[in-house]
């Protein structure tokens, strides 16, 4: 599987309606939004899809605490009312993604890489704020509307919605959700990680360790042309953190390498 950090991936259905908006997440309601329960279709088909290509990690400690720590942050997001789904993946590339409607996944190798309890918070944070600001359903609209489809979107059309979901996936495996979007996963991750209590300095610590990890280019950088670089990213976070006055004092190191020992 590719799918690099902040990517989506979907099934197709039928959209219409709209949905309640995100108060911090996503500051005016789009014209084209899909109701939540058919959100959360969509993102349910998404996750048998990604189930059914990569194996699941068989530890339920593991899964039981990373479930643990996603609801922690998701309590005190945006869209609180929705129930998230967080899974580990077993999966050579380093990585976490979100689909719509509150499935996240996050694999054994990225894992590897995290040291300690607030960074994983900070990373599932990060895509639980693309859930709330539904970032994927902003790219749909954006795809029918380039497409010069959106009234067959809107009218619930089977074959055009299909065919703006898998042009969606493409741009989002080529590029990710683009650099204005995962700056805002990345504010909004680093917000939901203080108001669970966490240090929000943790997610810029593990970007950087990420990198040090993959390198400075690794292979599929290359591919997200639209995809902010890691030092920039941790520029911004580390602003954001100064300015904002963020402060947490959870780290839980302990706790997490006893999580995840088995992949150690």
């Amino acid at each position: 599987m590719r799918l690099f950090w902040g990517v989506l991936a979907s099934a197709t259905l039928a959209l219409s309606g709209c949905g309640a908006v995100a108060q911090v997440a996503v500051g005016a309601l789009p014209a084209f939004l899909i109701g939540d329960a058919q959100e959360i279709e969509l993102g349910k088909q998404g996750a048998a899809q990604v189930i059914a290509t990569t194996p699941v990690y068989q530890d339920n400690t593991a899964q039981a605490y990373v479930q643990t720590v996603g609801t922690a942050v998701a309590t005190v997001s945006d869209r609180p009312d929705l129930h998230y789904y967080y899974t580990i993946l077993v999966d050579p590339e380093p990585n976490a993604f979100a689909l719509p409607g509150g499935f996240v996944f996050i694999t054994t190798s990225l894992l590897k890489i995290i040291t300690n309890e607030a960074q994983l918070a900070g990373v599932l944070a990060h895509e639980t704020g693309h859930v709330a600001a539904r970032h994927s359903i902003q790219l749909i609209r954006q795809a029918a509307i380039a497409q010069g489809v959106e009234a067959a979107v809107l009218g619930q059309n089977a074959g055009q919605t299909q065919i703006v979901i898998g042009n969606v996936i493409t741009q989002l495996l080529l590029k990710g959700y683009g650099r204005d979007k995962e700056y805002d996963a990345d504010r909004l991750g680093a917000i939901y990680a203080t108001r669970a209590g966490y240090d929000p300095n943790q997610l810029p610590t593990f970007l950087d360790l990420l990198e040090r990890a993959t390198g400075s280019q690794p292979g599929w950088v290359s591919l997200l042309a639209d995809h902010p670089s890691t030092a920039d990213r941790i520029k911004a976070l580390v602003a954001q953190i100064t300015n904002g006055h963020l402060a947490g004092s959870k780290e839980g190191a302990d706790a997490f390498l006893r999580a995840t020992a088995a992949l150690r």
